[in-house]
């Protein structure tokens, strides 16, 4: 928390973005339950700030700019969060990895493996991977995958609907319970800032 070139690039990126920000708040207080590593990095944040519209103010009245235009300048973001350029960093590997080892193994890979297991790519990750121009057989099967899966998560969501109706409110939820919230993570991805955990909401 104290590496001068992390503390430089966070205050020209005037902090991380709203989702990290947030999420490293979340970590520090729910798993470190404590604040100093934010407290650390937000102050050299703020400490640039303050610093940049004290001179700002300054420069810009002298030259007759007009100031607000001269205030802007002086706080806009320099470079990307920091989070996001690391996440960015690790999700182009992984994809580059994941489309070589399919392209050269098929469907014999460990990372392949592992993705059939899973519910998939989400929308955003798989336009991600047909946007890195795979193969016509390995884009055939990103394809496949990606429909199976559609298809079990909309059997699972005509399920859970039915259930809703008076008819079958006595049936008891099966594995369609969260369905409703795979399919948010399914068409938007993962959760960007966390929020307090809540209980699955069924029928009553």
């Amino acid at each position: 928390a104290t590496a001068p070139d992390i503390h430089a690039r966070l205050a020209a990126s005037r902090g991380l973005c709203n989702a990290h920000a947030w999420l490293m708040q979340h970590v520090a207080q729910t798993e470190e339950k404590d604040g100093l590593g934010v407290a650390l990095f937000q102050g050299t944040v703020i400490q640039r700030l303050v610093a940049d519209l004290r001179s700002a103010r300054s420069a810009g009245g002298a030259h007759g700019r007009d100031l607000a235009e001269h205030l802007a300048e002086a706080i806009r973001q320099e470079e990307e969060c920091l989070a996001c350029e690391h996440q960015r960093d690790g999700e182009d590997f992984f994809m580059r990895e994941f489309l070589s080892e399919l392209e050269a193994l098929g469907e014999q890979g460990p990372l392949v493996a592992a993705y059939r297991s899973s519910a998939g790519a989400c929308l955003p990750h798989l336009r991600a991977l047909f946007a890195r121009r795979p193969s016509n057989a390995a884009s055939a099967w990103l394809a496949a995958r990606a429909l199976e899966a559609l298809r079990q998560l909309t059997e699972q969501l005509e399920t859970y609907t039915r259930k809703h109706a008076v008819q079958y409110q006595d049936e008891p939820m099966g594995p369609e319970r969260d369905s409703w919230i795979r399919a948010v993570e399914q068409c938007a991805g993962k959760r960007a800032v966390p929020i307090a955990a809540a209980p699955i909401l069924t029928k009553r």
